[in-house]
């Protein structure tokens, strides 16, 4: 299955799992038949898509915690918690909802609004899954997180077993380069993996981060910006 049909399949399933209902499409969607929720139960749920098995892996951003804090936006603060996790969706005699990854790190206001943390993921086959963990501000603040800071805004590499290594600090390259010349600001949300380079979005920057695949801590990363007219 390809990148994009895997896409366009894992969009469908989130708009059966919450129900959304077009109201152009309403008539056709009431001559089919019901929608069925697949998953539940699932926290601040982010970017998703179908693995090289045929399962449905959903990134949950998660509910923040009680801190470390760090500000937010529109003037909020936002306090860190391990809530963040990575939930497999697949039939229920292949063992149905399972987080196969909790205590990931999030970030979110009170009432676990504004929340980030996993916000995407992507395989590049088994053993090969990549998980963006977004942030939303000033790199700077990520010190004030204590050791757990340096997971926002970077993209990890989780192995069959779920073992994670991190494969590129996003937020760090627009602390050094901030290509738009704006706000210092990450937070990378969306990622496309190649059999050569990963691509992320960085919503924070403004920017397209292309990264090789040779992995390490500091990979070769060109940017491509867009300024506002």
């Amino acid at each position: 299955m390809s990148t994009s049909s895997s896409r366009v399949g894992a969009v469908l399933a989130a708009v059966a799992a919450i129900g959304f209902v077009d109201p152009l499409l309403e008539p056709v969607v009431r001559a089919s038949e019901a929608w069925e929720v697949i998953a539940a139960g699932l926290f601040n749920p982010r970017g998703l898509t179908f693995g090289p098995e045929g399962a449905l892996y959903v990134a949950e951003a998660g509910s923040g915690g009680t801190g470390p804090c760090v500000p937010g936006g529109e003037g909020s603060v936002r306090c860190y918690g391990p809530t963040g996790a990575i939930t497999r969706v697949s039939p229920l005699a292949l063992g149905g909802q399972i987080k196969v990854v909790t205590g990931l790190p999030s970030l979110a206001a009170q009432g676990g609004f504004a929340a980030d943390g996993p916000v995407d993921i992507a395989f590049l086959g088994r053993g090969e899954a990549y998980v963006v963990i977004g942030f939303g501000g000033n790199p700077l603040w990520r010190s004030d997180l204590g050791p757990v800071g340096s997971l926002f805004g970077t993209v990890l590499h989780f192995s069959a077993s779920w073992q994670l290594v991190q494969v590129s600090d996003v937020a760090a390259h627009e602390l050094a380069t901030n290509a738009d010349g704006a706000d210092v600001d990450s937070n990378p949300y969306g990622l496309l993996t190649l059999p050569s380079r990963r691509v992320i979005a960085d919503a924070g920057a403004n920017t397209l981060v292309d990264l090789d695949a040779s992995g390490g801590a500091a990979p070769r990363q060109e940017v491509h910006h867009a300024r506002g007219k």
